[in-house]
């Protein structure tokens, strides 16, 4: 069975989200999950994406949006070139305070002629946040979030569905437990974290603990 990682994501100070350009030929990055939502906006070649059970091959000029707490995986198929950025939880809630129960839903290519502009516009939003990155002229903070902001609106606006209530409520108090314990590790991983110390953080026994992590 193959490892399923968690990642942090490593956030700009500046911007507190990742924004970068990613171009590789042949890298396979492995089942892993993490707290921010995903936007992959491919630029050159082909780059296969795996969502839980479904994969997709992404084509030249073809985005998709992974929902945060989701497993996933990509390999290139070929050299490719990607718009990549991550938006942690903690940040969206600052501004979206449902944000745990929604998920949003990105079909590039399938959607209705009004919801493909729509996503148009995410991919118009994108090139102009690298075209301001890779410049980083003066003001550059201010130009970068309203682009940032507007994108988010966007999205919140015209691609988020309601997550059914019963299913949040069990979530929601998982999440809670899992946050707690992955800020523990955040703020303690320069040393070895025994596994009953870990537990006692999320107030489990250690092998409910295991089970449940």
């Amino acid at each position: 069975m193959e490892k399923i990682n968690y990642e942090q994501i490593r956030t700009s100070v500046v911007t507190k989200v990742r924004f970068c350009t990613l171009t590789n030929k042949g890298r396979y990055v492995p089942n892993h999950w993490h707290r921010a939502i995903e936007l992959v906006y491919l630029l050159e070649g082909e780059l296969l994406v795996s969502v839980e059970n479904n994969s997709r091959i992404l084509h030249l000029g073809e985005c998709m949006l992974i929902n945060a707490n989701v497993i996933h995986s990509n390999k290139a198929i070929s050299f490719n070139k990607y718009i990549l950025l991550q938006i942690p939880l903690d940040f969206i809630e600052n501004f979206i305070s449902n944000i745990q129960q929604i998920k949003f839903v990105v079909n590039d290519g399938q959607e209705s002629e009004l919801k493909q502009q729509k996503i148009n516009k995410i991919k118009a939003f994108l090139r102009k946040m690298k075209e301001l990155d890779d410049k980083r002229e003066e003001n550059f903070l201010l130009y970068f979030n309203c682009l940032l902001f507007e994108l988010l609106c966007l999205i919140q606006r015209n691609f988020s569905e309601k997550v059914y209530q019963i299913d949040v409520s069990q979530k929601q108090q998982d999440l809670v437990k899992l946050n707690e314990v992955l800020d523990y590790v955040a703020k303690n991983y320069i040393r070895a974290i025994p596994l009953d110390e870990i537990a006692q953080v999320a107030g489990f026994q250690v092998k409910y603990f295991c089970r449940f992590f």
